[in-house]
């Protein structure tokens, strides 16, 4: 059983901890730990989401750590298959449940598809699904929506534009259902990068079309109703660049922030850009910092101020700091810090916490001797500063290892009038499902029970895209497929 280093709090330090209410932690294992996304409970502890290919089932594997009020460790979870996961995007709600999506390279068909994870406060599974096709499907951001579904923004290659980066929309129910997908936008490459919703369920997507190298070119906001169908884009004007962040502000206002290239020098800069929620941009605010720098993360705190997180080649200690700023509602900067050490570090998330009025931010860190590199989690009060000296370490055992998952293959895909599943070696009892994209069951068969091959009839479905829904040995296994 591997050990991890994950920082040591003696009695002094959470007495300290509890009066400055500001610190800097270093959660690392022996292998390659990063950081996406951090938040405070209802009890006020702390749930840390990252992906580390020290533990699990091989690969790389989503990390999920739980510390206390005081920032004391309470346990660590990993989930995964044997091939490699990395979570991009997590959320929570006000019922401690957690979110997390993200991509699975699957080396046995050579696609990228991308997971829903779904967790209770302890870190037990409540869904755990992949969903894709024969192509490349990939998530950047999910959001919890409304009491029962998820929204998930992203990109993928099995969309109308052949061969090229489609915008991707889905909406999810907490069962697992698919109720739709939404490839909509100009009609060139695009990527959606994040997700909104105003307080008459009115989606608002970021993101950006691609050039022919598939880079960032024009950042866009759209608006889609919650069937899935769109509105609006709105193209952002002047500049080249890329939303990766957006949230609403106030009741009429949407607010994102990015980055957008220099016209004069070969590097980024940051913006912050605000527009009605009719589209109409009313702010391109430009935050210079006259080097290679971009903001990830974007939220407003009980004040209405902008708090802004990203990367920051120009105030730095070493090759790159996580930079934190505030903001007001005209991007007028108020204050700001950055964290990090002697070598480079890369953003995840930031929150408000308004149990204690501060702000918590989670990246990744390749400094403070760790072995390669590890989870940074950096807690500031509402001046944005933190206490620079607190990077500590702790060693533990995992408390918990998960159980390895079922893994099976599906082909051919595309299919013609028969569908095969391989199970391998697996003894497997259970039910198996096809369903189309809104979830409704077209063929169900238990058929398959001590079976090691299973071939599934569909002369019966029409040409387009299915999915195979398995519950096998108390597992929830998704797989897309497409139907010639």
């Amino acid at each position: 059983m591997r050990l991890f280093i994950f920082g040591l709090i003696s009695l002094v330090f959470t007495q300290l901890l509890v009066a400055q209410n500001t610190f800097k932690m270093v959660l690392t294992s022996s292998g390659y730990d990063q950081g996406v996304a951090a938040f405070r409970t209802s009890d006020k502890g702390y749930r840390v989401i990252g992906n580390t290919s020290a533990y699990g089932n091989g690969g790389k594997d989503v990390w999920v750590i739980a510390l206390d009020s005081n920032a004391n460790f309470l346990w660590q979870k990993t989930y995964g298959f044997s091939f490699n996961e990395e979570a991009t995007s997590a959320a929570l709600n006000n019922q401690n449940q957690i979110v997390i999506i993200g991509n699975v390279t699957n080396s046995i068909a050579q696609t990228v598809n991308y997971f829903l994870l779904f967790i209770n406060h302890n870190g037990d599974i409540l869904l755990n699904e992949q969903y894709g096709s024969a192509d490349w499907d990939m998530a950047s951001a999910v959001s919890f929506f409304g009491d029962s579904t998820f929204l998930v923004s992203g990109s993928s290659y099995n969309g109308p534009l052949s061969g090229q980066s489609n915008p991707m929309l889905s909406r999810i129910h907490f069962n697992g259902n698919l109720l739709w997908t939404s490839y909509l936008g100009s009609g060139q490459a695009e990527k959606n990068t994040d997700i909104c919703f105003g307080k008459n369920q009115e989606i608002f997507v970021s993101g950006h079309t691609l050039t022919l190298a598939e880079e960032p070119d024009s950042a866009f906001i759209k608006s889609f109703d919650n069937q899935g169908n769109m509105v609006w884009q709105s193209v952002m004007p002047q500049w080249k660049g890329s939303l990766q962040s957006l949230i609403r502000f106030e009741d009429s206002m949407i607010v994102g922030t990015g980055f957008r290239f220099d016209t004069l020098n070969p590097w980024r800069e940051p913006i912050i850009v605000k527009a009605h929620q009719s589209g109409d941009f009313v702010l391109l605010q430009d935050e210079k910092q006259n080097g290679d720098s971009y903001f990830s993360d974007i939220i407003s705190d009980s004040t209405g101020m902008l708090i802004v997180t990203g990367f920051s080649t120009v105030y730095t200690q070493g090759l790159g700091d996580i930079y934190t700023g505030k903001f007001d509602w005209m991007g007028y900067w108020h204050a700001g810090s950055t964290v990090g050490g002697t070598s480079e570090e890369t953003p995840g998330n930031i929150v408000f916490s308004s149990c204690d009025s501060t702000y918590l931010s989670c990246g990744t860190t390749k400094s403070f001797g760790v072995p390669y590199s590890a989870i940074l989690l950096n807690q500031m009060d509402m001046t944005t500063y933190f206490d620079t000296t607190t990077v500590m370490s702790f060693v533990s055992s995992i408390p918990a290892l998960p159980q390895k998952p079922l893994v099976y293959k599906v082909f051919p895909n595309p299919a013609q009038d028969f569908l095969t599943i391989d199970f391998g070696k697996n003894v497997v009892k259970g039910n198996l499902l096809v369903c189309d994209l809104s979830g409704k069951i077209l063929i169900e068969t238990n058929d398959f029970n001590g079976k090691s091959l299973l071939k599934i009839n569909l002369s019966s479905l029409k040409p387009g895209q299915y999915f195979v829904k398995n519950t096998i040995n108390n597992q929830v296994i998704t797989t897309r497929f497409i139907k010639n």
